[in-house]
């Protein structure tokens, strides 16, 4: 009985137990659900920068080589052996300077003979011409004595036929003799041409020798090349460009080249020649740019850049160009809303860009831009912006930047 007793108060006690924790526990549900409030989106940190109004240029570079303005080749128009070489590579050339000079003394031993033959000719237009006048005489004696009967037909006839037979034989000496002075003059054009020099028309009068192409002693051949010569007082960089560019190209506009060789230097150029064609292996026609290389720095066979203004706007709206975004397959920008401490996505049109700035060309925006972050914004999100400072009345348009 009392064992029943015990066991009864037991059951008693723990349901008591239990209510009074079951009571507990809704009070605490009930507490902490009056006081629960909905949980934010954390805000994302960002950098941002201020849009600006100022010029910006619209900028093609290509890499290209160098050419001299103009090269030729000095050749003999003569075949011997070369016997003197007064220049070497590198050499400064004046125009019309004697370069090379070829063994002429066989030359000199053909105008010797040349000129003899021409005195022999000579001769023999003196013997043929008293020999015709000997004739003449005779015939007009003839002639005179067939006038008065004493001669006949065919006496007049005997002395008719050598007469014109010393005609012709007086001609073909004269011919000879043309034939033989021409021999004399063409054999010592042919001794000048012995002495080789470098000759071209225009300015500038010094050019420089390019390439050497034989040494003293050689035996050469009629226009066998000797040396070359360049004109590199100014240069020509040939770039290629394809047809998006080529449109925007003109004859004479401004060029800038530079070279590794010359970091701290840039060369101002212009186009010169563009080809009216586009290579059919790679789409890309030539185009010359030409630029003054006074002090020489400038090498043919030199890699160079070529940079060229294709257009230019004075007063853009510009942005970082690490501003730009893209969301559902639309360009934009993330605009700060710093009053809401918010994140816009507004679509934009960009223009020309130049290094790490872009143009917007609509819709007009003010303000900041997010730089840095934006991967992580959706249209509206919170931002922490560490750098954020007020932007004043006029912050958004700053004074115009100086030049390109």
């Amino acid at each position: 009985m009392r064992s029943a007793l015990k066991v009864t108060s037991i059951l008693i006690l723990l349901a008591v137990v239990a209510l009074i924790g079951w009571l507990v526990v809704q009070k605490v549900q009930s507490k902490g659900g009056q006081d629960a409030r909905p949980r934010g989106v954390a805000a994302i940190p960002v950098e941002t920068s201020p849009i600006q109004h100022g010029p910006i240029r619209d900028i093609r570079s290509w890499t290209g080589t160098l050419e001299p303005r103009a090269k030729f080749v000095v050749a003999p128009k003569i075949a011997g052996r070369l016997k003197t070489l007064s220049v070497d590579i590198g050499d400064p050339v004046t125009r019309n300077d004697t370069v090379a000079i070829l063994d002429s003394a066989e030359l000199a031993q053909q105008i010797v003979q040349a000129k003899a033959e021409q005195l022999v000719a000579d001769a023999t237009v003196e013997e043929v011409e008293k020999a015709l006048a000997a004739a003449k005489r005779e015939f007009d004696r003839v002639k005179m004595l067939h006038e008065q009967g004493v001669a006949s037909d065919s006496d007049l006839d005997l002395a008719l036929s050598p007469y014109e037979s010393q005609q012709g034989k007086l001609k073909v000496a004269q011919a000879q003799v043309v034939l033989k002075s021409a021999a004399v003059t063409a054999t010592e054009i042919r001794e000048k041409y012995a002495t080789v020099t470098a000759s071209w028309e225009g300015e500038p009068k010094v050019w420089i020798v390019g390439e050497k192409f034989a040494d003293e002693g050689d035996m050469l051949a009629a226009n066998a090349p000797i040396i070359s010569v360049l004109d590199i007082h100014t240069v020509v960089a040939v770039i290629n460009v394809t047809d998006r560019d080529y449109t925007r190209l003109a004859q004479g506009q401004v060029a800038t080249l530079t070279s590794d060789a010359c970091t701290d230097k840039e060369f101002p150029g212009s186009i010169k020649r563009l080809a009216p064609m586009f290579r059919e292996t790679s789409r890309q026609a030539r185009v010359e740019v030409e630029a003054a290389n006074p002090q020489s720095l400038l090498k043919p066979g030199m890699f160079v850049k070529v940079t060229i203004e294709l257009g230019r706007s004075e007063d853009a709206v510009i942005v970082p160009l690490s501003a730009i975004a893209r969301r559902d397959e639309k360009q934009g920008v993330f605009i700060v809303d710093e009053a809401a401490k918010k994140a816009k996505f507004v679509q934009v049109t960009v223009g020309i860009t130049e290094g790490e700035k872009v143009q917007i060309l609509s819709p007009a925006i003010k303000g900041r831009v997010v730089t840095l972050g934006q991967h992580l914004l959706e249209d509206g999100s919170p931002i922490r912006v560490a750098d954020l400072a007020p932007v004043k009345k006029g912050d958004d348009k700053p004074a115009k930047q100086e030049g390109p």
